[in-house]
């Protein structure tokens, strides 16, 4: 009886700790994994809890939340905002989507000058799609974006 008795509280002990593991487990999960689960009202949630801390990833998908309506009502001035705050920590995904923002003229003014002022940062930062958006506007003459913008290894 003491036998099954003691089975019995290592059981219960082990169910509890299971539970509390897996529910802390769910309050420490990254915001992005969440939000790359479809689970955008809990990558809200989260991300907010680190966006306190000025986490630049956290202020990221908050950013992108917004911009695209998931969990939230869409708000692209709230999504500049948020992208911002990640950009100033070098956030290379939130520089490219404010020039995005500034390229398209969603929720902040449209200026193609701004916009390449973006897409250079998030380009020195490793984004290749930054890249590939400034050499179309350099084919395109916009945003004074120069040769050397597009290739810099190339010669003036």
């Amino acid at each position: 009886m003491m036998k099954t008795l003691a089975n019995m509280t290592g059981t219960t002990i082990l169910f509890g700790f299971l539970l509390f593991s897996t529910a802390c487990q769910k309050s420490i999960e990254n915001p992005l994994v969440l939000y790359e689960k479809e689970e955008y009202k809990a990558a809200f949630e989260r991300a907010v809890e680190l966006a306190g801390n000025n986490d630049a990833m956290a202020l990221y998908i908050l950013g992108r939340l917004y911009a695209e309506g998931k969990g939230v009502r869409q708000d692209y001035k709230q999504a500049s905002r948020y992208y911002r705050a990640a950009a100033e920590q070098e956030h290379p995904e939130a520089m490219f989507a404010l020039g995005e923002l500034s390229f398209l003229g969603k929720g902040v003014p449209q200026n193609d000058k701004v916009a390449a002022a973006w897409f250079r940062r998030a380009a020195e930062e490793g984004s290749l799609d930054a890249e590939q958006v400034l050499a179309r506007m350099y084919n395109e003459n916009r945003g004074d974006v120069t040769l050397q913008d597009v290739s810099p290894d190339a010669s003036p």
